[in-house]
């Protein structure tokens, strides 16, 4: 339901754009804007439609794979933490 909503706003923000871009003018800074807020509303759209047309099985998958990802990082974090409170506190006698 969420990616709905967020499809339908990321939909609204271009249509909201288009008429403001001027296609056939010199290249300013206005346009440079829009062009690149045009850019990030069109790759959340096409996020948004990926996440509404992704199956269950791959929903499950994409899940699975961050929450392995989530952990090694965690992990790695702590070893680097053990790694420094096993030689001590540097610099004091």
């Amino acid at each position: 339901m969420k990616h709905t909503v967020y499809l339908l706003m990321a939909t609204a923000m271009i249509f909201y754009a288009m008429p403001h871009l001027e296609l056939g003018g010199p290249l300013r800074v206005e346009n440079l804007f829009w062009f690149i807020w045009l850019s990030f509303s069109v790759l959340a759209v096409g996020a948004n439609v990926n996440v509404l047309l992704m199956s269950e099985e791959k929903r499950k998958e994409l899940v699975r794979v961050k929450r392995a990802k989530a952990l090694a990082w965690e992990r790695r974090i702590t070893d680097r933490a053990a790694e420094r409170n096993k030689g001590g506190v540097r610099g004091m006698r």
